[in-house]
């Protein structure tokens, strides 16, 4: 038998950090708790391969670099614009980087409050897609899915046809139970484009693209004001600014 590679934890422990995560919440997405993170992080535990795929799955990292450190952590592609975001993005404190990040959970609400009022007749057969394909990329049976939702077989059985409309608690209860966030349940297409290990930062430059588009130019020249006014200061929740 070959002997465990413990670099394999040290490389869990750089994808939280880079996440900004604490050991809870990156353990919180994969199942496991806290206590069994820190023995990851402190050579205590072994992974398996079965949770080394849990990672790839939710943060979006390369199998292979995890395994084994060789090519990349994120298969980045040729975007200029992700380059930059990211580099952009790796330049700020910890305390701005904590700012952007609070405005883009902002976004990702506002997108999902647009969606449950409005219930566009083509959201079921996006929404019927999307729970299907998750549900088996996790090998989830229908009978394990309603266990881990709480929801009933049918409701589940006709949500997947189509046959449904569901309320922001159903779609919060799928989302955990299927282990992503609730708008990505919402995107047309969003599981067949992160078969290619997007990373999260990828995700937030095709929900621009998709659902943000009048606001694009707006966020950037907001942003870019913030960073030369030098004023930008940590805020406890969303900032009525960007509202004006």
């Amino acid at each position: 038998m070959a002997e465990y590679d413990y670099e394999i934890n040290r490389r869990i422990i750089k994808i939280r950090k880079i996440m900004g995560y604490t050991q809870k919440k990156f353990a919180e997405p994969l199942k496991l708790s806290c206590s069994f993170q820190g023995g990851i992080e402190s050579n205590h535990r072994k992974v398996n391969e079965r949770l080394i795929k849990m990672i790839s799955l939710t943060y979006g990292v390369s199998e292979t670099w995890l395994k084994t450190g060789k090519g990349e952590m994120h298969d980045l592609g040729k975007d200029p614009r992700l380059e930059r975001i990211i580099m952009n993005f790796n330049k700020l404190p910890p305390q701005w980087q904590d700012y952007v990040m609070k405005h883009l959970d902002w976004l990702m609400g506002t997108y999902i409050n647009k969606i449950m009022e409005t219930k566009p007749p083509e959201i079921h057969g996006i929404l019927a897609k999307n729970v299907k394909e998750q549900r088996k990329k996790l090998g989830l049976t229908l009978e394990k899915l309603a266990e881990l939702s709480g929801l009933a077989v049918q409701t589940i059985n006709d949500i997947e046809g189509g046959r449904r409309w569901v309320s922001d608690n159903t779609i919060t209860k799928l989302s955990k139970a299927l282990r992503i966030e609730s708008y990505q349940l919402l995107i047309a297409d969003f599981f067949s484009q992160t078969r290619k290990k997007d990373t999260p930062t990828q995700h937030f430059i095709s929900l621009k693209e998709k659902i943000l588009k009048n606001v694009d130019l707006q966020i950037e020249t907001q942003f870019n004001d913030f960073l030369k006014s030098g004023l930008v200061q940590p805020v406890a929740g969303y900032d009525k600014t960007l509202e004006k």
